[in-house]
């Protein structure tokens, strides 16, 4: 059996009552709500919800373990329904909820950014990990920890903060390699000198605040600040200690996701025989957003992917393709 958040009335009532994964169902119906024309809620909202930009969750009463899955930063859970449900299919709940701020428009159709977490307000990711973390928990399993770009510097925070035995990282949103690396190094630095005010500084500079959307794009995107985006990257170079297995996929080219800080983060947390590291290389023209075909126009590394993430969670199984040089 499988649950996804697509139960209303009467029957969603019954099930959020009887179950904590209705519970988590009913929540994120409730979000759905901000999309739908013609509802209370959409008619009053200033900002609304975009088509597909919510969350979802598919669980099956015998799963070993549940899955909690932060999507990538500006993007969306639907980038996960693939690998969720190839996930589900071998035995784990698979639970991916919508990251604060995320998937707002305005009322006359703009994507906008204006409830993303600032640089100001870091905390809020942990808070907000907290809850999503302990719904997943409410579920009765072990809980491991998977994610894309933004997604995985949750999911590393996650892994530190929870002691999560099993963490699936494609792409952490770490900051890219030289020559920008040190533009990036320096930031990071600067802030803590100055007890956050760079990045107050950062949260008043918009990067295409608010376009057009496209009702029809099956792969929207939230436009940010610079200060949002470094406090989602802080999320990922903060963290000092990962105790469980950690799978790292990395592409090369990628200037959001840079081998020299992969390598800096295992150098904090310590590489060894519990850390897998692959690197897809130039040649197969892996794209920073690599986990759906949506995206991803290779579909041989999304399969690939998908069975290294399956192995991963089952067997504990790291895959080893590391860059020559860094």
């Amino acid at each position: 059996m499988s649950i996804i958040n697509t139960i209303t009335g009467e029957g969603l009532e019954r099930l959020a009552k009887a179950s904590p994964a209705g519970r988590i169902v009913k929540r994120i119906e409730v979000e759905k709500a901000l999309q739908t024309v013609g509802t209370d809620a959409y008619a009053m909202a200033k900002l609304r919800l975009g088509p597909r930009t919510e969350g979802f969750l598919m669980a099956r009463p015998d799963a070993a373990a549940t899955i909690l899955a932060p999507h990538g930063f500006t993007a969306w859970a639907l980038q996960y329904k693939d690998l969720g449900k190839k996930l589900v299919d071998n035995g784990f709940n698979f639970y991916a909820p919508r990251l604060p701020g995320h998937g707002f428009m305005t009322r006359d159709g703009m994507l906008t950014g204006e409830r993303m977490i600032q640089s100001t307000d870091r905390a809020a990711y942990t808070r907000w990990l907290d809850l999503r973390y302990k719904e997943a928990a409410s579920l009765g399993k072990p809980v491991y920890l998977l994610g894309q770009s933004g997604g995985s510097d949750l999911a590393l925070a996650g892994a530190e903060r929870y002691g999560v035995e099993k963490t699936f990282a494609m792409v952490p949103f770490l900051g890219p390699d030289q020559p920008l690396k040190h533009v990036t190094d320096a930031l990071v630095f600067l802030d803590k000198l100055t007890f956050g005010l760079v990045g107050r500084i950062m949260d008043l500079i918009p990067r295409n605040k608010n376009t057009l959307a496209d009702a029809a794009d099956l792969t929207p995107h939230t436009n940010r600040s610079f200060g949002s985006a470094l406090a989602m990257g802080l999320e990922g170079r903060n963290v000092q200690a990962i105790s469980g297995r950690l799978q790292i996929v990395t592409t090369e080219g990628d200037k959001a996701a840079g081998k020299a800080q992969v390598q800096d983060l295992l150098a904090r947390i310590g590489d060894g025989p519990t850390r897998g590291w692959y690197h897809f290389p130039a040649s197969e023209h892996v794209p920073h957003a690599m986990v759906s075909d949506l995206e991803n126009p290779n579909t041989p590394a999304v399969r690939r992917l998908e069975d290294m993430a399956v192995a991963f969670f089952k067997d504990g199984t790291l895959v080893q393709q590391r860059p020559p040089t860094v």
